[in-house]
């Protein structure tokens, strides 16, 4: 006799990409590992509880939300729960973003280019937003660097008052020397900061320089100019909360959280500059950015940049504290981990497309840099990607 499918209610928005990520890695779980009967409720991430949860008779739910009455409300039914809710709390397991790794990559990305100025824009009340600031205002310190804040009201209440919010916002970037690196704690409050920009008359990215986070990639693209973001892994989210679900329904014992890296940054033309004041060395660096996978030399920067080669290492360590030649090797390394990750190409292949002289050359650079060999880091990533997908 066959075992009853588990029914499983999907309390998660179906408005933005987060929430359909998510939804597709809880998809890509239930087709490899357990067969459900799947209710998806439509709606957004400040939708009221549904009416007809009070009635339903399932097994396990899902949920997204602000506040803990929809896992509250879900769990009353008898439902076995995991919360989505963006911090951890006691009464149910929950996947989490792994915040500080956000705040990581937004600080390497905005030091990467030069910025030394940096601000956050957070969203009052959202508990996601407050550790992701948390995060932020702790590595800045470490580094020496003390960001301006500005927490704007919930973008879902942005109607009547956001004549008054828009003045809120725009007052704040006046009162910033440029260049400044802002990370926005979302892709839509991203665009809030960059149609403040327009308003006010910030140049972007050669002022101000604006970095969102989850990489929306129809609204980073729609954004003037396009957004740069921070990717997260949401499938991996949606796959993580859907295997504590099953384990749960079962009757096993759960960790509390399940921590998820980021994925990348994908940069756009929101933060495409180099914020140096001096204007060789920041020549030097685009011609690094442009073409550091063509096989270029350090010779070659300082040419470009009309410097003598030592007078360019000097700057190089004066302002970004690394010299021209790992600046380049470092873009090489990053950009060989694409092509890892993305394809099934010879080391050969990989070696000339990122510039290296041979595969030999290609893989004891590599092995310097990372602590593996080539085929050991894509093994390694393989299998990591591998148990998210079932």
């Amino acid at each position: 006799m066959r075992a009853r499918r588990k029914r499983v209610a999907l309390l998660i928005e179906t408005s933005k990409g987060y929430g359909r990520g998510v939804l597709k890695g809880i998809c890509r779980y239930t087709q490899a590992e357990a067969r459900w009967e799947i209710t998806v409720d439509e709606r957004g991430l400040e939708t009221p509880i549904p009416p007809w949860l009070g009635s339903w008779k399932g097994d396990g739910a899902i949920t997204r939300s602000e506040d803990l009455e929809l896992p509250r409300a879900a769990r009353s039914c008898g439902a076995s729960v995991v919360h989505l809710g963006g911090s951890l709390h006691k009464d149910f397991p929950t996947v989490t973003s792994k915040e500080d790794e956000i705040a990581s990559f937004a600080i390497e990305h905005f030091s990467d280019r030069g910025f030394t100025n940096l601000g956050f824009v957070g969203a009052q009340g959202a508990r996601w937003s407050e550790k992701r600031l948390a995060s932020f205002l702790q590595q800045t310190k470490e580094i020496g660097v003390e960001p301006r804040v500005l927490k704007m009201p919930p973008l879902n209440r942005l109607d009547h008052s956001w004549g008054k919010d828009r003045s809120i916002i725009d007052e704040w970037l006046k009162e910033f020397q440029p260049p400044v690196g802002i990370l926005a704690c979302y892709d839509v409050m991203g665009m809030r900061v960059l149609e403040a920009c327009r308003r006010i008359g910030f140049a972007v990215p050669e002022e101000i320089a604006v970095l969102g986070v989850d990489n929306d990639e129809i609204l980073c693209e729609l954004a003037s100019p396009q957004l740069s973001s921070i990717e997260q892994d949401v499938e991996r989210i949606g796959f993580e909360a859907a295997k504590l679900l099953d384990a749960l329904m079962e009757g096993e014992d759960v960790p509390r959280e399940v921590s998820v890296s980021p994925s990348r940054i994908v940069p756009r033309m929101s933060t495409d500059i180099v914020a140096i004041d001096d204007p060789q060395v920041a020549q030097a660096l685009q011609y690094i950015r442009d073409h550091a996978c063509e096989g270029i030399s350090v010779d070659q920067v300082a040419e470009f940049a009309a410097l003598s080669r030592r007078a360019l290492e000097r700057r190089f360590q004066q302002l970004l504290g690394r010299s021209p030649g790992k600046e380049i090797l470092k873009l090489q390394i990053d950009r060989s981990k694409e092509l890892l990750r993305q394809s099934d190409f010879k080391l050969e292949v990989i070696a000339h497309r990122c510039g290296f002289s041979s595969a030999s050359y290609f893989c004891r650079a590599f092995l310097k840099a990372t602590g593996y060999s080539p085929r050991k880091w894509k093994e390694g990533w393989a299998q990591h990607d591998s148990s998210t997908k079932g």
